[in-house]
């Protein structure tokens, strides 16, 4: 049969409406199963037209009668659900065809892992707020291509699909104020929706701080660090080049200047790293030693009281000493209160003023030692006869040695002139009695 409007050239045919099954879902993962029916509508007529209309029911008999329609068929859901629900599709008044619609419970995604799953960041700043990732445990839930993961802070939020975290792989937790459980959405094609829980909490860091360590210049820094509060399973120092230069909790030995580091991890897998430096002590400056024959005075500097010693042990103000013996003598300062201790050599030179190169092995050789103090530095000698004419020179940084000859040949007994000139200014001039048995 066919109806037609008033305009002629419009007709419609009654609708043809077809028995149809749909499989629904719990998208909220509330209990509860829900479906947009008009989702639906091409599979549920014939011939899909824009004039047609689709209207729900529970029974056959209310669709029969046009009563009683789902108020809500855009998101229609029941407890329980039924099984077939009914629908009248209708062109214009008196056109109208009805056909079931039933219902397949759909089967929740299938997860490699449920959870709950435990995340325990350790809070850097042990002030209990943390950047944590939720995304880090994506791959233990699900593998499967085209996964799509949904997090929000309670499950009301995530059965009213409101509040979504927007940040997931750095959500701001703070310990106590924020939810301890994040509620995580999987969905995938294919399958309903499935849903896992991340549970949250934050653990202590072991934070500690090495202030900046001292030791003498001529001395070496040992240093054991102590952390409170915590079981510390591994240390690891480094020094200015990056290298690890201890696994325990102290450092020994060390000498080089520079920036350090220890990273510790206590037993509850938090690590925290320190960077701290390592100087010196400041020290007095010794400038010069200024000898008077056997006395001598000690010019240092620096910017606190200073003590003075030749051995080490006895100390006193004043940076002057007399009647020092022949030979090198140790000059040593240091500040008022301080163990770091600055040091300089010093020599009294011993000159013989007689040689007897007879070859007896008894004074043969004019000597004079303990050159070394002035390190690379030369000392001179220049020995002349009684018409200054030189008869000998020498340069050394250990020692004057002369056999009191000319080049091997013997001088007559005489007395000879010598002139000693030292790195540290000092000149030394006298005379050498030459006997030979001539």
């Amino acid at each position: 049969m066919l109806f037609g409007s008033t305009d002629p050239a419009e007709y419609f045919f009654p609708p043809k409406s077809i028995n149809s099954t749909i499989t629904v879902c719990d998208e909220n993962l509330d209990g509860s199963y829900e479906v947009n029916l008009l989702n639906f509508t091409g599979q549920m007529v014939d011939l899909p037209s824009p004039n047609n209309v689709f209207t729900f029911y529970l029974t056959q008999q209310d669709a029969q009668n046009n009563v009683n329609p789902i108020a809500n068929p855009s998101n229609f859901t029941a407890n329980p659900f039924p099984a077939k629900i009914w629908v009248r599709v209708q062109n214009i008044p008196g056109c109208q065809d009805i056909a079931t619609v039933s219902f397949v419970l759909g089967n929740k995604l299938t997860l490699q892992n449920g959870g709950p799953f435990q995340l325990a960041a350790c809070d850097t700043g042990n002030n209990g707020t943390e950047n944590v990732d939720l995304t880090q445990f994506q791959n233990q839930i699900y593998s499967g291509s085209n996964a799509t993961f949904t997090y929000y802070p309670s499950l009301a939020d995530l059965n009213a699909g409101t509040n979504v975290i927007a940040n997931p792989s750095s959500y701001t937790y703070t310990q106590g104020v924020s939810p301890a459980t994040v509620y995580v959405k999987v969905s995938a094609s294919g399958s309903c929706p499935n849903g896992v829980e991340i549970k949250l909490s934050l653990k202590n860091t072991p934070v500690f701080d090495i202030p900046t360590l001292y030791f003498c210049p001529e001395g070496t820094l040992d240093y054991k660090v102590k952390i409170e509060g915590f079981t510390i399973t591994s240390y690891t120092w480094t020094n200015p080049a990056g290298q690890v230069i201890s696994t325990t909790d102290t450092i020994t030995g060390i000498k080089v200047l520079g920036t350090y580091t220890l990273t510790v991890t206590a037993s509850n897998g938090c690590s925290y790293t320190d960077t701290f430096e390592v100087k010196y002590y400041e020290v007095p400056v010794i400038e010069n030693l200024e000898f008077n024959g056997s006395n001598a005075t000690v010019h240092a500097t620096g910017t606190k009281p200073m003590l003075y010693s030749i051995d080490g042990i006895n100390w006193q103000s004043s940076n002057m000493f007399y009647n020092l013996p022949t030979g090198i003598t140790t000059f040593y300062v240091k500040y008022t209160g301080s163990d770091c201790i600055v040091k300089q050599q010093g020599v009294v030179l011993d000159i013989k003023n007689a040689i007897t190169p007879n070859g007896d092995g008894m004074n043969d050789h004019w000597i004079v030692k303990n050159l070394q103090v002035f390190g690379n530095r030369l000392s001179t000698v220049k020995i002349f006869d009684r018409y200054q004419a030189l008869i000998f020179e020498q340069k050394s940084n250990t020692e004057f040695y002369w056999d009191g000859t000319i080049k091997g040949r013997a001088i007559p007994t005489s007395s000879y002139w010598y002139v000693i000139t030292l790195p540290d200014g000092r000149t030394f001039t006298g005379w050498i009695l030459v006997k030979n048995n001539n």
